[in-house]
């Protein structure tokens, strides 16, 4: 249910095993089954699915997809790619390089929240004080513990509903929902725009240079986005693609995909450099996308240990207007 940093490096390590066996010249069964012997739990067991799939006759990429929602729908749709280009060991590293950044990234994140959380749970261990100073008066401890426990357990609740609903196996209807929803937060809606589009650029040059055919290029690469808004855009604009319409034509309609992106999408295609001009894309939006998330990781911690700080100080104010109100009844 939880991601953590340790499950993102064994999805890298996985990849990274497979692109190296792969650029030796090993072929994609003896490389599964290489790997399959070395891991346990959840790969040994998937990997042994994909293999057996792989032994009745399917392709790699019928193999993965076979197996559900273990893979992320990204990770199918450039396996499956790779698999049609010849280029699996490329895409292996390429998809070994995005979870170990993501990894990084997570790690960053959850040491910078540390401290934030810490202080947070030790105010309301503090505050109110009346409870505290009550510890071990007139069952004091059982009003203690009631009294944290209505906090900290509605807390913890949200926090799971939340790492619950904005997880990618829930249905097409809520992820649209979820995605209208973090495009209203400034920081959040500008990193999720450059991810996505950079998904996109990576998949439909990995899909246009494995020769699929440009209609099903953009199917596919708007599948990989995860993005419930470029998937809309792109279903709308396929009938205008079947009816000869060229893509950079049906973008210049659509506001989904930013000016860059349309401009020099429409370069490549006049030009005949598609795949190079998509490989720049991706190249560009990764950076854009890894920056913003670099700045989310330093300025959640920041802005969680502001609020804590606030509510602290609120209650410490509070505190000593109640001892002052109190003296000054007592002086009168």
């Amino acid at each position: 249910m939880i991601i953590t940093p340790g499950q993102l490096t064994r999805r890298a390590d996985f990849y990274f095993q497979l692109a190296s066996l792969q650029s030796a010249g090993v072929p994609i069964i003896q490389a599964l089954e290489m790997v399959r012997s070395s891991r346990g739990g959840t790969y040994r067991r998937e990997v042994g699915h994909i293999l057996s799939y792989l032994q009745q006759g399917c392709t790699l990429g019928d193999a993965v997809e076979r197996t559900g929602n273990w893979l992320p729908a990204f990770d199918r749709a450039l396996i499956n790619a790779g698999e049609k280009s010849g280029r699996l060991d490329t895409t292996f590293r390429s998809l070994g390089d995005y979870y170990t950044e993501k990894a990084s990234m997570l790690r960053e994140l959850i040491s910078g929240m540390a401290y934030p959380i810490f202080v947070l749970h030790l105010a309301v261990l503090i505050f109110p004080t009346s409870y505290l100073t009550r510890l071990f008066w007139n069952n004091g401890v059982q009003d203690f513990v009631l009294q944290k426990a209505a906090i900290l357990i509605p807390a913890y609740l949200l926090l799971f509903i939340g790492i619950y609903a904005f997880q990618g196996s829930r249905g097409e209807h809520w992820r649209s929902l979820l995605e209208r929803l973090t495009y209203a937060i400034p920081l959040v809606a500008g990193t999720r725009r450059d991810l996505a589009m950079a998904r996109l650029s990576g998949a439909l040059e990995a899909l246009l240079s494995a020769g699929v055919n440009i209609i099903q290029a953009w199917e596919l690469a708007a599948d990989a986005t995860a993005s419930a808004r470029i998937k809309r855009a792109v279903t709308a604009a396929v009938p205008k693609m079947e009816a000869g319409v060229v893509p950079s034509e049906t973008l210049n309609h659509s506001t989904v995909f930013p000016e860059l992106f349309r401009s020099l999408y429409k370069t490549g295609e006049i030009s005949g450099q598609l795949d190079a001009t998509l490989d720049r894309l991706r190249k560009h939006y990764e950076e854009q996308a890894s920056l913003k998330l670099r700045n989310l990781a330093n300025w959640t911690p920041k802005l969680v240990f502001l609020c804590v700080a606030l509510g602290v100080g609120y209650s410490i104010i509070k505190f000593y207007m109640g001892y002052f109100d109190q003296l000054n009844k007592i002086g009168f």
